[in-house]
């Protein structure tokens, strides 16, 4: 085929290699090797990529996307509305997220059982 086409949604929430198959399936001759395509971005499948990483990723990837809000094609939505909602947290919640804030990994390993009704 002279061109080819893919729709599909955000690959890159799965893992990388799903992302780079799609790739391969549009240009084969550009992306012929999945472990040097894992090699240089696998990390972002597992969250420790750099920022470096996502920049070279994103200009690889900008010449073969078209990327379309729904905006762009339905405009008949309505305008995106947001409430803020402010709520008092329970005392377990309080209890977790001291716990994050003095970053004290024992704490949440064996749960807060015993202390989930103390007071923070």
């Amino acid at each position: 085929a002279r061109r080819r086409l893919v729709l599909t949604g955000t690959p890159l929430q799965n893992h990388i290699s799903e992302l780079w198959s799609i790739l391969h399936f549009l240009d084969a001759s550009k992306f012929d090797d999945l472990d040097d395509f894992l090699e240089r971005y696998g990390a972002l499948s597992a969250g420790n990529g750099t920022v470096g990483q996502v920049n070279r990723l994103n200009k690889l990837l900008r010449p073969h996307l078209l990327r379309r809000e729904k905006a762009d094609v339905e405009k008949s939505l309505l305008a995106l509305q947001e409430t803020l909602l402010f709520v008092e947290i329970t005392n377990l919640q309080k209890l977790c997220y001291r716990a994050c804030l003095e970053q004290n990994r024992e704490l949440l390993l064996r749960g807060v059982g015993s202390q989930g009704g103390g007071h923070v």
